[in-house]
């Protein structure tokens, strides 16, 4: 079903209303243009001057992980829970690393089986952490190379773990380079996770070894501390997306992410608003997140073709001091032109 949106305050737009059409964003106009196109049979929403911003987006959580600190609902059901709870705090998709070889069939059965359901109510690029390349190619036979799902869940990149909670490097330089170029051949991308220096050098020469020129597959960096300013040269010429902890990412280059459960984007925003402006904050937790997560050719952004996935806010936080933007409301979260959290 087809449905206007009207009378809202557009982040980057000059327009006040929206058609949507197929969970797409189909036309963005004035209130009466939107009005002209509506049918009889479609909806009309009036946001009542709410902000309108493309839906949140977390880089990297454990949503299977967080959901079972609910021990009183069985998994499926905690899982969907979960995600309503990361819609009650504006967010719409994320790259989510949940399962490990072996064993990995469970979590990924349970993610499309929600999926399927229509009970998900996020979009989530599964970072698929493997440590033995026979699991990985395993994986790999089974059909599931990056992309391969539906429209709420997608098997994701390879998720590399570079180092243990001692510092000592996971993969010989061998094994890493064997399981990236291994990636590479099914078109699926490396997300390499390091929190040591010599664990980022050990991954970059491995990138560039392996690694197309221009980055297309989109491979990227995670990096648990701030990184030496000669290795951030390094990514940016290899064109590696690159992310670390919030209180890290002070380069305009760098994305920021939240340890932990990942649920509190407005607190992010407000926290690097002065650092960086809202506009960079709003744009590394929306489109740039996207990009992170490889779902930015149509996600992320309030564009024609792009899925209607946004949140409605009660203030216009481009327009309020920082230390308010943590005290907006959500007053509405869509997936798809679909409303599935309200205030």
């Amino acid at each position: 079903m087809a449905s206007g949106f009207i009378n809202g305050i557009l982040y980057g737009r000059q327009e006040t209303g929206f058609y949507v059409d197929d969970q797409r964003f189909v036309r963005f106009g004035s209130d009466a243009e939107i009005r002209k196109l509506l049918t009889e049979t479609d909806d009309l929403t009036d946001l009542d001057g709410g902000f309108v911003l493309p839906g949140f987006i977390s880089i990297h959580m454990h949503m299977l992980k967080n959901s079972r600190e609910n021990a009183s609902l069985p998994a499926e059901e905690a899982l969907a829970a979960y995600g309503i709870r990361m819609n009650k705090a504006g967010i719409t998709a994320a790259g989510s690393e949940d399962f490990t070889e072996p064993g990995w069939e469970d979590g990924m059965d349970l993610f499309m089986r929600l999926a399927y359901q229509g009970r998900l109510h996020v979009r989530v690029s599964e970072q698929c952490r493997f440590r033995d390349e026979r699991d990985y190619a395993a994986f790999l036979d089974e059909g599931y190379g990056a992309g391969i799902g539906d429209e709420l869940f997608t098997a994701g990149p390879l998720h590399l773990v570079m180092n243990d909670e001692s510092g000592v490097l996971s993969f010989t330089d061998e094994e890493a380079e064997t399981l990236v170029r291994l990636a590479g051949q099914f078109n699926t991308p490396v997300l390499a996770e390091v929190s040591t220096p010599a664990a980022l050098d050990q991954i970059l020469a491995v990138f560039r070894d392996t690694m197309l020129p221009g980055n297309p597959l989109g491979d990227a960096v995670l990096c648990g501390e701030k990184v030496h300013p000669d290795q951030l040269d390094e990514i940016r010429r290899l064109g590696l997306y690159c992310a670390m902890p919030a209180g890290s990412a002070k380069d305009p280059y760098v994305l920021p992410y939240m340890p932990a459960d990942g649920t509190a984007p407005l607190a992010m925003i407000a926290s690097a608003a002065d650092k960086e402006g809202t506009d960079g904050a709003i744009e590394a937790l929306t489109a740039g997140a996207a990009r992170f997560i490889g779902m930015g050719s149509d996600t992320g952004q309030l564009q024609e073709g792009y899925l209607a996935d946004f949140v409605v806010l009660d203030r216009d936080i481009t327009a309020c001091a920082a230390d308010e933007i943590s005290s907006a409301q959500i007053r509405m979260t869509v997936l798809g032109g679909e409303a599935v959290y309200e205030k």
